[in-house]
């Protein structure tokens, strides 16, 4: 018989595929959470805390990557050149 202690949020058997589905899934969301909050503080930071955080991201994010892709406009060649001022 399971005791009610070894239950993980009333899903069941703690090894259960809920279970199990609930744990990664919730650390994945923990990792997102932990990159958005590097992004907005250490926006510019390069430790090797920060490189870890956003490399091991990069996994879950990679299949949103096409959906929100930022697309630059096609300028012609030398339209950024000069100074703004200039005709």
């Amino acid at each position: 018989m399971r005791s009610p202690g070894r239950m993980m949020m009333g899903l069941g058997h703690e090894f259960s595929v809920a279970g199990l589905s609930n744990l990664f899934l919730t650390l994945a969301e923990l990792l997102l959470l932990l990159r958005v909050v590097l992004k907005f503080f250490f926006t510019s930071a390069g430790g090797g805390f920060v490189h870890w955080a956003f490399a091991t991201t990069n996994v879950l994010l990679a299949p949103l990557g096409r959906f929100f892709q930022t697309r630059r406009p096609h300028l012609p060649t030398g339209t950024l050149t000069g100074s703004p001022c200039s005709p």
